[in-house]
């Protein structure tokens, strides 16, 4: 009887009361793989009190819980990950979801654990630390409890992983360890390692944040270094190493990783070896060119930004929406020294034939020899070699080393280079949509300006209209005749007023598609 009462009252609380609005909770919990306690924040959805539905969840890592959520931090002006959440829900981008925020560092607050097995917690300076060196345990442990504590979807299919700098280097390990627990993973200028802890950035030492005396890894990983134990818990090794077991089950996770635009000041360097090393797996990265726009730098704002993006693609995943899926041209690795002349040699093993229509070096910083005749058409088990001489004047670690521009179902693409004393490594990898593809603009929401690219498969006329939510028009950014590819328009709506806006592409005057994006100020 109490029961139905409960019932009726719920009732009609929820027909003539008001619904709950999101808010943000610090919750306590006891760590038994750790032995202390561990605070964490938890985002809970408008309509969660009321509702008896359950939600996907992503677990959003940087050091202390307050630290994704808190306004006052660099590059915020007052707003931070619930407004985030908040805007993209309530523009209906995403549906209803819980944001776990833990701590992944000291009690206290400090900067030790980072989210890593502790090696030696008598290192840590100043803090009690997390203890027992079990931290993957803990952040299992910690998973079983917010499935059991709140009304989650309790499978790796609805549950992702996500962080900034830090954060992004546990969120992107973790994830590559365990792809049991996350379908998704995301992570902004995460300070991932060096593979084989080698920096390419400089050469005459190892990678130095890691490797040397610093407040931050001396409790992780001791001091000295234990290298073996280093290796084991970085993400470009773990991904390198992998066999093909694990490497079926890493491909099973979604990774939208992103980083800054500079060379000094983040981590942006590892990052694009990271990425590299996924194309080389057959491993497609959701935000396509890593850098999360021209002068993205690493600030909590900037993280925010990454945020939005990533959080629209942890809710498809949740989801299963379909995505377009890279066709896979192997890379060749070819030794190259300074001012000497080596051979590249593309090997196509995908199903698909490719034809490569040219072949060019696009900042003059190779030179290109001996390039075949041209178009040349390779099918599976073919090749196409070619060679480039590296210019000593230019002391750059990455950048666009060549652009190949093939056919169907082959986009252009710039291909990183990476070269020390040294290896060169080229890949290729992005298929051609079918017919067309029209991506959700980034940032998103935005202020005053935003990208909205789309990709087309054939020669076509075409449109790219903006509306406002009242089906108004507002301007158009794209009319004419554009050749196969992939395109990118800029949006400034810097005069017209907050809300939220409708973008349709046509294709040959039919309307293809439209979606959804939120000014915000």
């Amino acid at each position: 009887m109490k029961f139905y009462l409960f019932l009726i009252i719920l009732h009609c609380w929820s027909v003539f009361g008001q619904v709950s609005p999101s808010r943000v909770e610090r919750r306590t919990f006891l760590s038994n793989s750790l032995g202390v306690e561990k605070q964490f924040k938890i985002y809970l959805p408008s309509g969660y009190d009321e509702s008896f539905t359950n939600y996907p969840v992503v677990y959003f890592l940087r050091n202390h819980e307050d630290e994704w959520f808190a306004g006052g931090y660099s590059g915020r002006d007052g707003t931070a990950l619930k407004e985030v959440i908040d805007g993209l829900i309530d523009s209906e981008i995403i549906g209803n979801l819980i944001i776990i925020a833990p701590n992944t560092g000291s009690t206290s607050g400090g900067y030790a654990g980072l989210g890593v097995n502790m090696l030696r917690p008598d290192l840590i300076y100043g803090t009690d630390g997390i203890g027992t060196g079990l931290f993957e345990d803990y952040i299992i442990e910690l998973t079983a409890y917010v499935d059991e504590e709140f009304r989650t979807i309790p499978d790796r299919n609805h549950r992702g992983i996500d962080g900034f700098s830090l954060g992004g280097y546990s969120s992107t390990m973790l994830a590559l360890k365990h792809p049991e627990l996350f379908c998704s993973v995301g992570s902004y200028d995460g300070t991932l390692m060096w593979l084989d802890l080698d920096d390419l950035t400089k050469p005459w030492v190892d990678d130095d944040w890691w490797m040397y005396d610093n407040y931050v890894t001396n409790p992780v990983f001791n001091n000295p270094r234990d290298v073996s134990y280093l290796l084991l818990h970085s993400a470009s090794n773990i991904l390198n190493s992998a066999d093909s077991d694990k490497l079926d089950s890493i491909r099973t996770v979604r990774f939208h990783i992103s980083c800054v635009s500079q060379i000094v000041g983040g981590n942006r360097a590892p990052n694009m070896q990271f990425m590299s090393i996924m194309r080389q797996k057959g491993i497609w990265n959701r935000f396509e060119k890593g850098v999360l726009h021209p002068t993205a730098s690493h600030t909590y704002g900037n993280a925010d930004l990454h945020a939005t993006g990533s959080l629209i693609n942890h809710w498809q995943a949740f989801n299963g929406t379909q995505i377009s899926t890279p066709g896979i041209v192997e890379f060749s690795t070819v030794d190259c020294e300074i001012g000497a002349t080596t051979e590249v040699v593309i090997f196509n093993y995908g199903p698909d034939s490719i034809t490569v229509s040219s072949i060019y070096n696009s900042e003059g910083v190779y030179q290109l020899e001996d390039v075949p005749y041209l178009p040349k058409t390779l099918c599976a088990g073919d090749t196409l070699s070619f060679n480039v001489e590296f210019n000593p004047l230019k002391n750059i670690i990455y950048t666009d080393m060549i652009q190949i521009t093939s056919n169907d179902p082959i986009t252009p693409i710039s291909k990183i280079i990476l070269h020390g004393e040294g290896i060169n490594e080229v890949s290729i990898a992005e298929s051609m949509p079918s017919t067309f593809q029209i991506y959700q603009n980034y940032p998103n929401p935005f202020n005053p300006s935003t990208t909205i690219e789309y990709s087309i498969n054939k020669k076509s006329h075409v449109e790219l209209y903006v509306y406002n939510s009242n089906g108004e028009f507002i301007r158009r950014l794209v009319n004419g005749i554009q050749e196969t590819g992939s395109y990118n328009v800029e949006f400034n709506a810097e005069q017209l007023s907050v809300g939220l806006y409708f973008y349709e592409l046509r294709i040959d005057g039919i309307s293809a598609r439209n979606k959804k994006m939120l000014f915000l100020k």
